[in-house]
């Protein structure tokens, strides 16, 4: 997706979810308001950090030293 989604915020997790069942060639297969609930608990899980911005199929990337992981979103 060209649009970035910051899943730390309520109208972009509702956004992305209007795509379900599949987006980016991947099929999510949750009803709409179990997903939506579950980008929430993840990014106050994670006490929102500010790689929580899904765009192009991934999250991230995640920084560690001089290496950047990005993390699809069904991991």
């Amino acid at each position: 997706m060209e649009k970035a989604f910051d899943l730390r915020r309520q109208a972009d997790r509702e956004e992305l979810a209007t795509f379900l069942p599949s987006f980016d060639r991947r099929t999510i297969d949750v009803p709409l308001p179990l997903f939506v609930n579950a980008l929430r608990d993840v990014s106050d899980f994670l006490g929102g950090p500010d790689w929580l911005v899904y765009q192009w199929g991934v999250v991230g990337p995640v920084r560690h030293g001089k290496t950047q992981s990005p993390l699809e979103l069904q991991r």
